[in-house]
Order: structure tokens, then C-alpha cells, then sequence
């Protein structure tokens, strides 16, 4: 399942969560985890901007979306919280 958020960032979901990032020098870097252990966090000011997202899992920690402005790394960050953890997990947790 690719999913497309409102702020313009593609991540690829199904048992695996895959982020791909193409660097201006055309470089291709890869990320997946587990989306079950795959966690989102926002640094309010620890980070290269404020507001700064990173998803963690498999052992790593990688930036999302810290091209986009303060306002849509907010929704992001959201987007993200809903997406991984979906109110039928948050209220019957294991």
C-alpha cells in the first residue's frame, strides 16, 4: 500500500514499512522496518529545523520530511501518529 500524505510525502506500508530517498547527487538510500516496531518522533528543537521528524525501527533512526515547512512537518508527524498507531491499537494494546 502506498500511502501519499497531505504533505507531500510517499511512504510505501504493508508488513514493512519503506522509505526511499533519491539525494540531489542521485544517490538512492533505503530505509525499512517492521511497521509494527516503526515509531515516529517529533525533536521540537533538537534538530537541523525545529519541529524535526524522524522514524525509528530495524536499529535506525532516519529524517522525514525536513524539507517541508514547520507547519507541514506538524501534519506529517500527525499524519504519521495515526497511521502507526491506529485508534484500535491505542485502545486495546497488547
Amino acid at each position: 500500500q502506498v500511502v501519499h500524505f497531505l504533505s507531500g510525502v510517499w511512504c510505501v506500508f504493508g508488513p514493512a514499512l519503506q522509505l526511499t530517498h533519491q539525494t540531489p547527487k542521485g544517490d538512492v538510500k533505503n530505509w525499512d522496518c517492521n511497521i509494527y516496531w516503526a515509531r515516529a518522533e517529533m525533536h521540537l528543537r533538537k534538530g537541523p529545523v525545529s519541529h524535526y521528524v524522524t522514524l525509528s525501527g530495524n536499529g535506525r533512526t532516519v529524517e522525514i520530511g525536513s524539507f517541508l515547512s514547520e507547519d507541514e512537518r506538524k501534519q506529517l508527524f500527525s499524519e504519521l501518529q495515526d497511521f502507526l498507531n491506529p485508534p484500535d491499537i491505542r485502545e486495546n494494546p497488547l
